[in-house]
């Protein structure tokens, strides 16, 4: 669980501890550079997140020179260590690269007797698919490990933790339940979400923080030619301050037909946080999700749609112009300022891929 800065302030004082505030742009730019050079190593591979990607190496001779050249290559091209764990499933093979992690070195789950005893050393909350809300259940059981859970019986497994449990023991067990996404699957949900780097009171600042986000997460459906269905908008309070009056509270509205213009999901979005915000409160933190994401041709039709038949050329222009001059230049509903309430970052490392104005000078 972690903990705010200024709570360990005297701690990371006394001890050195380098702290860097989050840089996105940078973590995303080198996940793509990273899976372009494994992408190099296999035809076949699946992003799962910005700093994890799963790759066939089935026919691959000598495996483990070939891991290691992987992790050479990475580190060479972008200086970014990386660890290696092979299996014959993905759950196995996320299994083997916690334990590559923990020892430094390739881990390949390749034999019976491999297998049994990375899955007799791995506890149960650390296996993919458990985590914290079954394993609670399956110590109460006397399950303690991996390997223990191998053992349960399969009708036992379908019964208190269904056919993804099922699919999670089989895995386990070395029987693949669950293939390679080659292709990028459409997205379900998007959400933008930011903490404030100080705490807002008044509804001026707040309501342009959430156009904001309403304008990003709108620019990611237009992109990939998905429509929605809900929108949903969130304000917290800063939970770390519990002397300070506390609230919470989020809105929704349904879009039928589903859509995706900027107008409409600006217009949404303001309305959301009209009916929840309350005076008094400094707010901390909020978002907005698009939620039942469609893909534009798939989107029910509606003949009486009231949404003006201007609004997809409006937001196409906004996002030609944002794209080509950088993030809000152009906005709904207001001009380009500076984000007083965007979040604090006091110890930003440079952008060195990202920014020319920060790319290392090397000097003979």
């Amino acid at each position: 669980m972690g903990a705010p800065h200024f709570k360990m302030s005297d701690l990371i004082r006394r001890h050195g501890i380098i702290v860097k505030s989050a840089n996105f742009a940078l973590y995303g730019d080198l996940s793509s550079r990273i899976v372009s050079i494994l992408a190099g190593f296999t035809p076949r591979i699946e992003v799962y997140s910005i700093d994890e990607s799963f790759l066939d190496l089935s026919g691959i001779e000598n495996l483990r020179d070939h891991c290691r050249k992987i992790q050479e290559t990475v580190i060479q091209w972008t200086g970014v260590p990386v660890s290696v764990g092979v299996g014959p499933t993905k759950t196995l093979a996320k299994l083997a690269n916690r334990l590559a992690k923990k020892q430094g070195q390739v881990v390949i789950l390749s034999t019976l007797a491999e297998r049994e005893t990375a899955l007799k050393t791995t506890e149960i909350n650390d296996v993919w698919g458990i985590g914290y809300r079954r394993s609670p259940m399956l110590l109460a059981r006397g399950i303690q490990t991996a390997y223990q859970l191998t053992t349960v019986p399969e009708g036992w497994i379908r019964q208190k933790m269904g056919v993804t449990g099922l699919r999670t023991v089989r895995e386990l067990k070395g029987q693949p339940c669950d293939d390679l996404e080659i292709e990028p699957v459409d997205k379900k949900t998007v959400c933008v979400s930011r903490s404030f780097g100080k705490t807002m009171t008044d509804q001026t600042t707040l309501a342009e923080a959430v156009a904001t986000f309403a304008d990003i997460a709108g620019s990611k459906i237009r992109k990939a030619d998905l429509v929605a269905g809900r929108v949903v908008v969130f304000i917290e309070s800063d939970r770390f301050q519990p002397n300070q009056p506390q609230y919470r509270n989020s809105a929704a509205i349904d879009f039928s037909p589903p859509r995706a213009s900027a107008l409409a999901i600006h217009k949404a979005t303001q309305t959301c946080l009209n009916r929840i915000y309350r005076e008094g409160i400094g707010y901390k933190r909020a978002g907005v999700y698009l939620l039942d994401l469609v893909k534009h041709d798939d989107a029910m039709r509606d003949l009486f749609s009231s949404e003006p038949p201007t609004s997809k050329d409006i937001s196409k222009v906004t996002d030609q112009l944002n794209a080509r001059f950088g993030a809000g230049t152009i906005a709904i509903g207001r001009i380009k300022r500076e984000r007083t309430w965007y979040m604090r970052q006091d110890m930003l490392s440079p952008h060195y891929t990202t920014r020319w104005s920060d790319i290392p000078t090397c000097r003979s």
